[in-house]
């Protein structure tokens, strides 16, 4: 069973967050919050914690952090048909598609929408490989030089899915709060950079919402994930406050531990783009939003 780690300087956790915001706003495709959401407590994180962390609160919060890894589900393969529905700006669609996880491994998703396929994707601990044949694009993505960011963000990707918890964005618990709705809120700071807000169900220690910010001179990035029921999950992202993307994924007859594929061929039609686009999208966040070391 993974332990809670000790906080760690400001390099591994904030560079994993800085290529998560970077891939999901370059990749997301598939979906939406509902209309009438208008909450934005999600953005204003606070980056004022007390520097002297007394020990009472930080070791309750580290407990119940270590009571929700062991409440994780247990799984080496998902599959889930997915209904999706994707709000940038004034732009609405609703998608399907399926994602089908071999923990630890492999991450495959495919996006459709009224029966035909717009992008197939295979993510692995090193490697991110996407093909759209309607759009005649393909594209490889690697980090051999930072293969352990590329593991963390693998990570953080599939545990997300899987409502699972992952002490490699919990460093550093500053507050514990027991709220009227009966979850725990613990709040933190990973860095001089980066803040986060988890809320922990005091029954079952399941995760129910995970927030955080990125900041860098004057500019932040937020984030908020929030699981609405077991089958269902709510992402949103903003850049100084202003929200860029509403997300919501619903599951649809999951299913665990069963013998699983994972198709991914690219047709040698299609040219094929090797560290792109993407790559330049995650050095401008990185450059905007994580301060040198």
């Amino acid at each position: 069973m993974e332990q809670i780690k000790e906080p760690a300087m400001h390099s591994r956790g904030t560079k994993i967050l800085g290529l998560c915001f970077s891939l999901c706003v370059t990749l997301v495709v598939s979906v939406s919050c509902r209309s009438d959401r208008s909450d934005t407590g999600w953005m204003n994180q606070s980056f004022d914690f007390a520097s002297e962390i007394p020990a009472t609160t930080r070791d309750s919060a580290t407990y119940i952090m270590q009571q929700s890894l062991q409440h994780n589900s247990k799984f080496q393969t998902f599959a889930s048909n997915i209904e999706a529905k994707m709000k940038v700006g004034a732009f609405k669609i609703g998608m399907g598609g399926q994602v089908r996880i071999a923990e630890d491994s492999v991450l495959w998703a495919i996006v459709h929408k009224m029966g035909m396929e717009l992008v197939r994707l295979k993510l692995t601990p090193d490697s991110l490989f996407m093909c759209s044949k309607v759009a005649n694009m393909a594209a490889i993505y690697t980090d051999r030089q930072n293969h352990e960011m590329m593991a963390g963000f693998y990570r953080i990707c599939q545990n997300l899915l899987m409502r699972q918890m992952d002490t490699s964005l919990f460093q550093n618990p500053a507050s514990l709060v027991l709220n009227k709705n009966k979850a725990w809120e613990i709040k933190g700071l990973s860095d001089d950079s980066v803040a986060w807000t988890t809320w922990i169900d005091a029954r079952s220690f399941k995760i129910l919402q995970f927030d955080v910010a990125l900041q860098d001179e004057g500019s932040e990035m937020q984030a908020s994930f929030k699981y609405l029921a077991d089958n269902l999950m709510d992402i949103r992202l903003a850049q100084d406050r202003k929200e860029l993307i509403r997300v919501e994924i619903g599951y649809a007859n999951p299913q665990w531990n069963i013998p699983l594929s994972f198709p991914f061929q690219i047709p040698a039609s299609i040219p094929v783009s090797v560290n792109h686009g993407l790559i330049k999208s995650m050095q401008k966040v990185e450059n905007e939003f994580i301060r040198p070391e």
